[in-house]
């Protein structure tokens, strides 16, 4: 611990020191402009133009993220904050380093109608931002809001477009459990059978939770389950190991899982690459 101490203080005296960058650089006409863009405050925004701030001025330094004056309205939800800075000329693709840009932010935080009216203005409806790959139309799945994913599809968003963990809208929709929006890919074609994350197949996706109750099954992974299903998704899909959703549920313990599995036909006889079935890893999962 102690030879790392000269190496934590220059990381704490750095950040210090943008620290006190960041707030010597607060009282510029562009960094004004960028709080009365959080804050939607339109006045704000009218006296820092006047006043010489560029309109697509970026926050910089070590604690920023730089997000111009639009980026931070739209991630706000501040829709006439937005109409006015692109009526003033605001660049409604300019992002950061990661690509983030006014729309990303947007659909992230759900603001659907700054995300439509973007695209409007002329923004790309398949911008994918590059530090997750993501697109307004992901982000409308991840959040579950169905209207939003059929306006968007309207628009041209692209359906297949992959994310960094090589996913769908659809496929973060299953993920996420967001039935209304699963559905709504489904009737739009979308593959029940297609991969996601870490290269496991929808039925497996959809039997995934976070519920640390190993005896009941969340209402949300029964519907998705029983919704793949009814479009043709294959119970005993193996991943990449050789692995079912019913081999998955075994490895976890969750008996009731593995019990409406069976129930809608899953084979307790396949067996993954390691040679383990459903039956036999559960019973080694029990012995420990």
């Amino acid at each position: 611990m102690i030879t790392n101490t000269p190496s934590l203080l220059l990381k704490m005296c750095t950040l210090l020191l943008g620290f006190v960058l960041w707030s010597c650089g607060g009282n510029t006409p562009g960094n004004k402009l960028l709080k009365a863009a959080s804050n939607g405050d339109i006045e704000g925004m009218k006296t820092q133009l006047a006043q010489g701030a560029d309109i697509n001025y970026r926050s910089s330094g070590v604690l920023a993220l730089e997000q111009t004056a639009l980026m931070k309205a739209a991630k706000n939800g501040h829709l006439e904050a937005v109409k006015f800075l692109i009526e003033k000329g605001a660049d409604v693709s300019k992002g950061n380093s990661g690509k983030e840009n006014p729309i990303t932010l947007a659909a992230e935080k759900n603001h659907a109608e700054i995300v439509l009216y973007l695209i409007e203005k002329g923004e790309n409806v398949n911008y994918q931002e590059t530090n997750y790959g993501m697109t307004a139309l992901h982000h409308a799945a991840k959040n579950g809001n169905r209207e939003l994913a059929e306006k968007l599809v309207a628009k041209g968003a692209d359906m297949k477009m992959l994310s960094k963990l090589e996913e769908t809208p659809f496929g973060l929709a299953v993920f996420y459990k967001n039935l209304g929006v699963a559905q709504f890919f489904l009737d739009k074609g979308a593959d029940p059978n297609q991969l996601g994350r870490y290269k496991k197949p929808m039925i497996m996706q959809a039997t995934s939770t976070a519920s640390r109750d190993r005896h009941a099954i969340p209402p949300k992974v029964k519907a998705m389950v029983s919704l793949l299903l009814r479009y043709k998704a294959d119970i005993n899909k193996q991943d990449h190991v050789g692995n079912t959703a019913l081999i998955m549920a075994a490895t976890k313990g969750r008996r009731p899982l593995m019990d409406f599995l069976i129930a809608k036909g899953a084979d307790e006889s396949i067996a993954n690459n390691q040679g383990g079935t459903a039956r036999s890893v559960y019973g080694s999962r029990m012995r420990k």
